[in-house]
């Protein structure tokens, strides 16, 4: 909590509900400290000199309940620092914002900023209505950046629309009817004669550690989404490997990964996962998803198998009449962007 990746989610959100915090030092290691947005409610940073700490290194932490942040710091001279923090409640957060920026164009706002649960049964005026970039374009933050923040309000805002309840509850009920009705994948244990669903999402960012998925179920949606009329510009929301977002510092040992694997990381404690898709040496598509629980090693080593597992699928030979109807049909080059 108070980390930039668990921001809290509301209808409004502003710099994705974090706020920059600046740490300056002059020649005589004097520190000046700036935030933004400036009109952030309650915004207290306290500053501590820790000779443990590395130089030019300093930890944060934020009182719960409150935007009043707590910084050491081993300083030097001539340092030049910052980070980026969630705030305790990005709705103020953002209505204060409008109400500066009013004031800084002369336009008088007077009384004291609150946010409502529910509207409240007064008279309003519409004013005027501003439209998002299209959800293409977003997803690509989402989905190369791992924006935990845009996950959350994607899956609320689903809701909303969908049930009129802009909840967690009601878009993983929308996201769990989905992935396991609409691709048919089955839900019964065989064996024991019993439902086993082996699925549940709490959240959209997947920061809950009551999350589970499995690898078919993954493996389900990219296969859905291969075969949608939005497919080349899904296909360009995903990093790709060695070139851009979450992938751009990982390759395979061989080199072979660069520019040929477009997939989504996940990641919490100990557990690892990469889904997406990968093109052979012979042109062909291969939908994997790789997922590691409770390792014991360097996440850095699991990522480089992960990595290399990769580049082994790469190298696969495929059914040359499956290549044919595949290539005619799915033109991943168009995902490069001109990288080559």
């Amino acid at each position: 909590m108070g980390e930039y990746y668990g921001t809290p989610v509301t209808a409004l959100s502003l710099h994705d509900g974090w706020m920059d915090i600046n740490i300056e030092t002059d020649e005589e290691m004097t520190p000046q400290v700036k935030f933004y947005p400036p009109w952030t409610s309650g915004t207290k940073i306290v500053l501590e000199e820790d000779s443990f700490l590395k130089k030019d290194k300093f930890s944060y932490k934020r009182k719960w309940g409150t935007n009043e942040f707590k910084v050491k710091g081993h300083f030097s001279n001539c340092v030049n620092f910052e980070e980026s923090y969630s705030v305790w409640n990005p709705a103020l957060q953002f209505v204060e914002t409008v109400k500066g920026r009013l004031i800084e164009r002369g336009i008088p706002v007077e009384g004291q900023s609150q946010v409502y649960d529910a509207p409240l049964n007064v008279e309003t005026t519409y004013l005027f209505s501003h439209h998002s970039f299209a959800l293409s374009e977003l997803a690509q933050v989402l989905m190369k950046e791992s924006q935990n923040h845009y996950a959350d309000c994607f899956l609320k805002t689903t809701a909303r629309q969908m049930t009129g309840e802009g909840s967690f509850k009601k878009g993983s009920e929308l996201a769990t009817q989905f992935i396991l009705e609409s691709m048919g994948i089955s839900t019964l244990d065989t064996q024991n004669k019993q439902d086993k669903i082996g699925f549940s999402m709490l959240d959209g960012s997947g920061l809950s550690s009551h999350n589970a998925i499995q690898p078919q179920h993954l493996v389900a949606l990219l296969k859905y989404g291969m075969n949608q009329p939005y497919w080349e510009k899904w296909l360009n929301t995903f990093p790709i490997m060695g070139l851009d977002g979450t992938l751009e510092k990982r390759d395979s040992q061989d080199g072979l990964t660069k520019g040929r694997v477009w997939a989504k990381t996940g990641y919490i404690f100990r557990s690892r996962a990469l889904s997406g898709y990968l093109e052979t040496l012979d042109g062909e598509p291969i939908v994997f998803s790789i997922i590691l629980n409770n390792y014991s090693c360097p996440t850095k080593k699991v990522n480089q198998a992960q990595d290399d597992i990769c580049a082994l699928m790469i190298r696969l030979k495929g059914n040359r009449q499956v290549k044919n109807d595949i290539q005619n049909r799915y033109k991943f080059t168009h995902a490069l962007n001109g990288h080559q």
